[in-house]
């Protein structure tokens, strides 16, 4: 949501192509990066292999006026369930707010909000992922 100076609303913005997607790609990417094995399909899989799926809740920016600088907050939620073959069911809900503070703000500085708020999302993901294959070592996990 942009706003004016008197806190306004006054147009609304919109993400370049779906961001469910490249939150999808980027959450991939870092699960790579972090040692696991990524598959685009089922078909190869181990029956203890973890299916993630995935859904963007919430992805909402909007300035935030102070009396001498505005910050731009940017909210991010989304829904994860994994699953496997044999059984194994685990759900979970995340949110974080990215921030970013500025005396204008400009098309950058929603970005930036955004980019905090992501990788802040990525890592929480990331993190839990990891936790619930510690806790359950039948999923293959190899410290």
């Amino acid at each position: 949501m942009q706003r004016n100076g008197y806190g306004d609303e006054t147009a609304s913005a919109y993400c370049e192509g779906d961001p469910a997607r490249w939150i999808a790609a980027m959450l991939a990417a870092e699960l790579e990066a972090s040692g696991f094995t990524v598959l685009s399909t089922e078909e190869n899989a181990r029956d203890s292999a973890l299916k993630i799926e995935g859904v963007l809740l919430k992805l909402f920016a909007e300035p935030v006026i102070g009396p001498w600088l505005t910050a731009i907050e940017t909210d991010l939620s989304v829904k994860l369930v994994a699953t496997s073959r044999t059984g194994l069911r685990a759900e979970r809900t995340f949110f974080v707010k990215g921030d970013r503070e500025s005396i204008v703000w400009t098309e950058g500085t929603f970005n930036d909000s955004l980019k905090r708020g992501t990788g802040e999302l990525l890592g929480k993901m990331v993190e839990e992922i990891l936790e619930l294959m510690k806790r359950y070592p039948q999923l293959g996990f190899a410290r």
